[in-house]
């Protein structure tokens, strides 16, 4: 099965958010779901996508971009006028099931987001281990509401199993 997406292009009214792109091709060869030249963009946002989806017998190898991502064209999408500022996203994922690596960053003019770590999915209590770092993380430059003023810094280790608290 494939699909072909080659021009989509749309404008939201009153949120007036202008999807200038929406293209790329989703495919599935057997168990596994490959995306190749994924690009979504509007004035003020573009994501893109390519490789393979984690969850079958063939190694992931997804690459995620957001660079910027404006969360005022959702917020305004949402009605929501205190969603507001960008982010840049970067999130990849590589390995067989069994040993899938994972890194992500999200960087705000307000902060940064690093994770990274791996994790056994094919194992029936799923396995990982990882590292969570975020560095001066200001909600209130993402979500303007004074309640959520922060300067979150944290650094989290991770090593388990399962998908409960008490195994």
């Amino acid at each position: 099965t494939r699909i072909d997406l080659q021009r989509f292009q749309a404008q939201t009214l009153p949120a007036q958010v202008t999807l200038h792109t929406l293209r790329g091709t989703l495919q599935q060869l057997g168990d596994a779901v490959r995306i190749a030249d994924f690009q979504l963009k509007t004035d003020a946002t573009d994501m893109r996508a390519n490789g393979t989806l984690p969850g079958s017998s063939e190694p992931a190898s997804l690459s995620l971009r957001l660079s910027p991502l404006d969360i005022g064209e959702i917020g305004r999408i949402l009605n929501d006028e205190a969603l507001e500022g960008d982010l840049q996203l970067s999130l990849d994922v590589a390995g067989p099931s069994d040993n899938l690596g994972i890194e992500s960053q999200i960087r705000t003019p307000s902060g940064s987001i690093d994770m990274s770590g791996r994790v056994d999915m094919a194992s029936a209590q799923p396995q990982y281990k990882g590292q969570l770092d975020i560095n001066g993380l200001n909600l209130a430059g993402l979500i303007h509401r004074q309640s959520l003023q922060s300067n979150l810094n944290m650094h989290l280790d991770i090593d388990g199993k399962g998908l409960t608290m008490a195994d």
